[in-house]
């Protein structure tokens, strides 16, 4: 990935945060919605952004609603605070890696307590 899309992607990462966290007013993502990674175009014309959301499958599928109908105004808030030629066009993803993580963990620790008891 060349440079400045790197940078680019950094950049619209820590802006999309904070428009979510100081300007975005939408009750649907009141649980904890957290950008995790901004991917770009070559061209800087789309992004991928995906969104690690906290709370239950009802929870994050009306989050991940309130931020497709917050596309516009997310999209000119970029607009006002970055100095581009063309503001990318939004799309969201899911990310469950952090859920996916737990899970994980999780199942060590039922292993390593089935273990213990069959080592007594």
């Amino acid at each position: 990935m060349p440079r400045r899309v790197e940078r680019v992607s950094e950049l619209l990462q820590r802006e999309l945060s904070r428009i979510l966290l100081e300007e975005l007013k939408d009750p649907r993502l009141r649980p904890l919605v957290t950008v995790t990674r901004v991917q770009l175009s070559e061209d800087l014309r789309y992004a991928s952004v995906s969104v690690s959301i906290m709370g239950g499958l009802d929870e994050q599928r009306e989050a991940m609603r309130g931020m497709e109908s917050a596309v516009s105004f997310l999209r000119q808030k970029l607009g006002q605070r970055l100095r581009l030629r063309h503001v990318p066009l939004l799309r969201f993803t899911l990310d469950t890696s952090f859920e996916e993580g737990q899970r994980v963990l999780q199942l060590m620790d039922e292993l390593r307590t089935k273990e213990a008891k069959g080592g007594e």
